[in-house]
């Protein structure tokens, strides 16, 4: 396997057509670092993650997923972005390396709140839209800005409730299926801009993977789990976050 390095990412610089694997190297540890500079670095997840086309590896699927391979940790993408539309890898790799930073074990202990997790890793995917929409060259920033204009205003997503009492009705499907994606990335649009607001939420939802998860245990508890190991001066921004998430 013949490799590339940025910061942050290892590229496999195979199997990626007639693209660039330069170029998506510097697209990938861009998206890594907007996470990277807004993350203490007491809590930021330092590990390299390698990635490569999931088309060229056995760990083919139907969507791009993240595998945890002894002694990396192996993000695998789809290619179905035009040679010139970047935003595609910018959204799916962010996602992935959500979980990456996220590092929960919900799949291995009590999976009723894994939707909870891809929730945030879609938040993930958006929030890498705008912040690296900030700090590229003029011509990705549009195409970036497009793409999240047009997620955030695709009337799929759109609820006519506040978003707690709309999760409070779902919770049940919610829990017994981490990837219903339409459901995820409805709660993800409206959470989202408490994040380009406020970045420094990303310390806070590190937190979750200390969470002492209970068999039975309802989402109230869980957030209430959450509250009380947020430091004082992070109280504030997180008060907003739960009074759109819990009734």
């Amino acid at each position: 396997m013949r490799t590339i390095k940025g910061d942050h990412v290892i590229l496999n610089i195979s199997g990626w057509g007639d693209r660039d694997a330069d170029d998506i190297l510097v697209c990938l540890s861009q998206t890594a670092g907007v996470f990277k500079s807004v993350i203490s670095p007491k809590v930021f997840n330092k590990k390299a993650v390698l990635v490569e086309n999931y088309t060229d590896t056995a760990f083919s699927g139907e969507h791009p997923k993240m595998y945890k391979v002894t002694p990396e940790n192996r993000i695998y993408l789809n290619i179905n972005a035009d040679n010139d539309a970047y935003a595609n890898y910018v959204l799916q790799f962010a996602h992935e390396y959500g979980h990456h930073l996220l590092d929960c074990d919900f799949y291995n202990t009590h999976d009723q709140f894994g939707w909870f997790e891809e929730v945030l890793c879609e938040v993930a995917g958006l929030y890498a839209l705008h912040a690296v929409s900030k700090e590229c060259d003029a011509e990705l920033a549009n195409d970036l800005n497009d793409v999240l204009r047009d997620i955030l205003n695709d009337k799929t997503y759109h609820i006519d409730r506040p978003l707690a009492e709309w999760i409070d009705q779902k919770q049940d499907l919610l829990s017994l299926d981490r990837y219903f994606r339409t459901h995820n990335k409805t709660i993800a649009i409206k959470l989202a801009p408490l994040f380009f607001e406020n970045p420094k939420l990303w310390d806070v939802v590190l937190l979750i993977k200390q969470i002492p998860i209970a068999e039975e245990m309802a989402f109230e508890f869980f957030i209430n789990a959450w509250e009380a190991l947020i430091p004082p001066s992070d109280s504030n921004i997180f008060q907003d976050f739960k009074a759109m998430i819990l009734m």
